[in-house]
């Protein structure tokens, strides 16, 4: 069996959850039962529309939408016809119908490409002055998770309150056991701080922060590690020449 892996996993560096690909999702409940009109967007672009149906009597606890499926259209990996989706066969050419129980979630994310997309979601009989949500803006009990590939320091920052906390990746060390990430990290937002704000996590190991306050989550590499220098053997067509450490590459 041949795998292939989307390169835009390990090309991105930073994360925006105002702008979610691969390595970012959101989580989100919508409490009152209803007709939602959901859109998603890449900058001012809008890319499609999609409807979630909050339903009392359905039993599903989550709802899981693929930003990706919807803009680029029915991927093979997301099966037809299935509990938590309604409308999703590639013959039926209306918005994809997404339906959950009002104690339940629905779960954004991105399972292909780069990214790059929010979403904005309203009750169809909304008053006017009802904005809705925005993804952009994380709602408090809202859950964004982040993972980080490239080792390195980096920045967090609630780009809303101002509040910061610093990030290490660390370089992973070889060994004889296969490489598998430790359980996810919590991280709380408050209104002017996180918590907690030093964190040490490993490559491709989660980062959950939970909403507490308005926010949005941007989180950039300041400093990479490529782990410890090494040399090549000598050669008879040139010097010895020293390089950077192979994991990332």
């Amino acid at each position: 069996m041949n795998l292939t892996f989307d390169r835009n996993l390990f090309t991105q560096i930073g994360l925006d959850s105002a702008s979610l690909t691969m390595l970012g999702t959101i989580v989100h409940s919508f409490s009152q039962p209803g007709e939602y009109r959901g859109v998603v967007h890449e900058g001012a672009q809008v890319k499609a529309v999609f409807t979630i149906s909050v339903d009392k009597n359905s039993a599903n606890a989550q709802a899981s939408v693929d930003l990706a499926s919807l803009v680029l259209g029915p991927d093979a990996s997301h099966p037809e016809n299935c509990p938590c989706c309604e409308g999703s066969s590639s013959k039926d050419r209306g918005p994809r119908t997404f339906v959950v129980n009002p104690r339940g979630y629905v779960l954004f994310h991105v399972s292909q490409g780069p990214g790059g997309y929010y979403v904005h979601v309203r009750r169809t009989d909304a008053e006017e002055e009802d904005k809705g949500y925005d993804s952009r803006s994380l709602a408090e009990g809202d859950v964004f998770t982040a993972i980080l590939l490239r080792p390195g320091a980096y920045s967090i920052i609630n780009s809303l309150t101002g509040a910061k906390a610093e990030l290490i990746v660390t370089y992973p060390k070889r060994g004889e056991r296969r490489y598998r990430p430790p359980a996810p990290v919590r991280v709380v937002c408050h209104k002017k701080s996180f918590e907690t704000d030093m964190l040490q996590i490993d490559p491709g190991q989660g980062v959950i922060f939970e909403g507490r306050e308005y926010s949005r989550i941007q989180i950039k590499l300041e400093k990479p590690d490529d782990g410890p220098k090494t040399k090549e053997p000598a050669s008879p067509t040139g010097p010895i020449v020293p390089h950077a450490g192979t994991w990332w590459r």
